[in-house]
């Protein structure tokens, strides 16, 4: 079998990309305006997102309660059906208590922005590396945000999770964009 280069599928790919720059360029377009549809409608953005989450935990729920039966001579069976309980538990949870479930992940991204920006800026002094002041600089605006999130919680539950989820849209949308622009350019 002869040598493949690590990255021959993705280069193979980038004439398809040549050809189809129109459509990445509409997928980018279209995804910067739901983005900014979603920064503007940020509390239905955060219900809607709270919604699909639990969608995809009902069904993971399900999925492991049928696995579980399928291979009930599996000694891991009562793990994976508890896990498919606790699971389906869980999205009930997300689709009756929506306003909760987005308090309680309000709640959890503060938490893990203000351990990100610690983590980040103790490393910085502990490790020495290239670029420590880009990462510090990475963990003050991590740990700045993660108090801002924490000191407006919970009011800032409702709304949170529509500006995330749709900023980060907006950047996906240019990404692509962007994606479209250059393999124009490259034809």
């Amino acid at each position: 079998m002869p040598f493949k280069p690590p990255f021959e599928s993705f280069f193979s790919n980038v004439d398809s990309v040549r050809k189809n720059w129109v459509w990445f360029l509409i997928l980018g377009i279209i995804l910067i305006l739901l983005g900014c549809l979603g920064v503007y409608a940020a509390a239905l953005t955060t219900l809607f997102t709270i919604f699909f989450l639990s969608g995809l935990l009902l069904a993971g729920g399900l999925t492991k309660i049928v696995y579980a039966f399928g291979a009930r001579a599996w000694s891991g069976f009562f793990l994976s059906l508890i896990l498919g309980i606790l699971y389906g538990l869980a999205g009930i949870l997300f689709l009756t208590r929506p306003i909760e479930a987005a308090a309680g992940l309000t709640l959890l991204i503060g938490s893990l922005l203000v351990l990100s920006g610690a983590f980040k800026i103790v490393s910085v002094f502990v490790v020495r590396f290239e670029h420590r002041g880009f990462v510090l600089f990475s963990g003050v605006i991590s740990l700045i945000l993660g108090i801002m999130v924490l000191n407006a919680w919970p009011a800032a539950s409702l709304w949170l999770i529509g500006i995330f989820v749709g900023i980060d849209m907006i950047f996906f949308g240019w990404t692509w964009v962007l994606l479209a622009l250059t393999a124009k350019s490259r034809k």
